[in-house]
C-alpha cells in the first residue's frame, strides 16, 4: 500500500473542508482540540481557533500528524480564512491561506476572491506556490474555500433554512480541486462522544469531485476522483460545534472527534511542523 500526499491527509483534509466554523460567545475567539484516528490508530491532532463577531469570521486551523503517520510523512498544516456573512444568510469569503508540509516538501496556497458581475471568482494570490495551472474559471466562480464550507452550512441551520430531511449543496474549491458537498440533514440524534451521550444534529454528506482530481489511482493508492461519503455531527444547540466526522480511507474508518475546548487552565499546545 503506497501512501500518496493526498491519501495521507484524507481525514484531515475532509475535516478542513467541513469542520471549521464553531463559535462560543460572539466576538470572542474560541479554540478547540480534535483527535483524528484511522483504523482506531491516532494519526493527528487538530486545533481550531475561531473568531466570529456576527458579521464576519476568521478561522485558523492547525494539524499535526502523530505516531506512524508522523514518522512516514511528517505531515503538518496551518490554514486561515476570512470572510463575511451576507444579509441573505450566505457566505462571502475574502481570503484563504494554507501552509502545509509533507515529508520534506512545503507548499503554500493563497486564494483571493475577486468580485465581478454575477458574484466572485477565486484567484491565486501572490503568495501561492502552486505550479499547476488553475482549473477553468467556471469551476472557480461563486465557490467557498474549505474553511468556509461549514460556515455556510451552519448559517443555513442557524437561520432555519435547513430542517430535518432537507437536501443541500455547497460548492467548494481548495486552490487545486473543485468539488460539491452534497448533503442531507437527517435530524437530531444522541451521539456517543468519548463515552458521553450528547445531543447532535446528524448530516449525511457526499464529497463529489468535479475538476482538478486525478482520473485514476496508482496501484495501492486510495481513489481520488471517487465520490466520498462522510458522516458529520454538530452540537444541537446555538453553537453548532462540530462533534464528529467520519469517512473511509482505504476501506478503513477515519474518524475525527472533538476532545474539548482549550482554556487558560487547559491550554492547547500546538507544536511547529
Amino acid at each position: 500500500m503506497r501512501l500518496s500526499a493526498r491519501t495521507v491527509s484524507s481525514a484531515a483534509a475532509a475535516f478542513i473542508y467541513l469542520a471549521s466554523q464553531t463559535n462560543g460567545a460572539a466576538g470572542a475567539p474560541v479554540e478547540y482540540r480534535f483527535a483524528a484516528t484511522w483504523a482506531d490508530l491516532p494519526v493527528a491532532d487538530i486545533f481550531l481557533t475561531l473568531d466570529d463577531d456576527g458579521d464576519s469570521y476568521r478561522t485558523a486551523i492547525d494539524i499535526r500528524s502523530l505516531g506512524l503517520m508522523k514518522l512516514l510523512t511528517k505531515f503538518g498544516a496551518h490554514g486561515a480564512a476570512e470572510g463575511e456573512f451576507t444579509a441573505d444568510g450566505n457566505i462571502m469569503p475574502t481570503r484563504y491561506d494554507a501552509d502545509y508540509k509533507l515529508r520534506k516538501k512545503r507548499n503554500r496556497q493563497n486564494l483571493l476572491y475577486v468580485k465581478a458581475s454575477g458574484g466572485t471568482t477565486a484567484e491565486r494570490g501572490p503568495a501561492d506556490t502552486s505550479t499547476k495551472p488553475p482549473i477553468d474559471m467556471a469551476f472557480r466562480r461563486n465557490v467557498v474555500d474549505p474553511l468556509a464550507a461549514l460556515a455556510a452550512l451552519r448559517e443555513r441551520v442557524r437561520r432555519h433554512v435547513l430542517a430535518a430531511g432537507d437536501d443541500f449543496t455547497i460548492s467548494a474549491y481548495d486552490d487545486k480541486r473543485r468539488f460539491d458537498i452534497n448533503g442531507r440533514l437527517l435530524g437530531p440524534e444522541d451521539l456517543d462522544l468519548n463515552g458521553t451521550k450528547v445531543k447532535a444534529l446528524h448530516f449525511r454528506l457526499l464529497l463529489t469531485p468535479l475538476a482538478g482530481f486525478r482520473s485514476a489511482a496508482e496501484e495501492g493508492e486510495d481513489i481520488e476522483n471517487k465520490p466520498r461519503p462522510v458522516e458529520l455531527y454538530l452540537s444541537d444547540d446555538a453553537r453548532l460545534v462540530p462533534l464528529q466526522l467520519s469517512l473511509s480511507v482505504f476501506y478503513l474508518p477515519a474518524v475525527t472527534r472533538l476532545v474539548g475546548r482549550c482554556t487558560e487552565m487547559a491550554p492547547c499546545i500546538i507544536h511547529p511542523f
